[in-house]
């Protein structure tokens, strides 16, 4: 339930939207220590910004977002993680 919530989250945050309850477990959660406060990211980590529409891994939406949640980037020892290179 608390994954579905934070990729409600992230689906409202890129289309523009607020998520009361999304929010409160991004806060609750830590998210905001990589993706920021504001959700915009943070370059010096290359963490997403949520807010600007971009979907680095496709289809996106929910359910992109729901296996990034569950899986993350470049988890070692995970074989569903997602593969990413840092963005120059």
């Amino acid at each position: 339930a608390e994954i579905d919530s934070l990729a409600n989250f992230v689906v409202a945050k890129s289309e523009g939207k607020d998520d009361a309850q999304g929010a409160e477990l991004f806060q609750a959660k830590a998210c905001f220590a990589c993706h920021g406060g504001d959700a915009k990211g943070n370059i010096m980590l290359g963490s997403a910004n949520l807010t600007d529409s971009i979907w680095r891994f496709e289809p996106a939406g929910f359910e992109s977002a729901k296996h990034t949640i569950m899986y993350g980037v470049n988890a070692f020892g995970n074989a569903e993680t997602r593969k990413a290179e840092m963005p120059s």
